[in-house]
C-alpha cells in the first residue's frame, strides 16, 4: 500500500506551483553546470543525469498528483518511491566519481 507525502521543502511559506518552478529550475541549472560547465566525463555524467531524472519525475509527479508516493517499503522502517532511488544512486555515483578523481 503506497503512503503519499504532501509535504515539502518550505511547504508552510511557499506554494506548490512556485516549489515545482524553483526546483525544476534549480535542477536544470545545477546539472548543466557539473555536466556542460565542470565537463566531468565517463562515469561523473551517470551521477547528474540519474539525479535530474529522479528529481524531475518527483516534482513532475507532485505537480500533477499534489504529492509524491512512495511505493517501496523497507521491513516498515522507511519509504521510498523509484524517484528517490534515483537520485540516491546518481549521489552515489557522484561522490564515488569526486573522490575516484581527487585520488589519481
Amino acid at each position: 500500500m503506497p503512503r503519499s507525502n504532501y509535504s515539502y521543502f518550505l511547504s508552510d511559506y511557499i506554494n506548490l506551483n512556485f516549489y515545482v518552478l524553483f526546483s525544476a529550475i534549480l535542477l536544470v541549472i545545477i546539472t548543466g553546470y557539473f555536466l556542460f560547465i565542470d565537463k566531468v566525463k565517463g562515469w561523473g555524467r551517470v551521477g547528474p543525469a540519474l539525479i535530474f531524472a529522479g528529481g524531475m519525475l518527483n516534482l513532475i509527479e507532485r505537480a500533477f498528483t499534489g504529492c509524491v508516493k512512495d511505493y517501496l517499503n523497507f521491513f516498515g522502517l522507511f519509504y521510498y518511491n523509484i524517484f528517490d532511488v534515483l537520485v540516491s544512486l546518481g549521489l552515489a555515483v557522484f561522490i564515488f566519481y569526486y573522490l575516484k578523481k581527487d585520488g589519481k
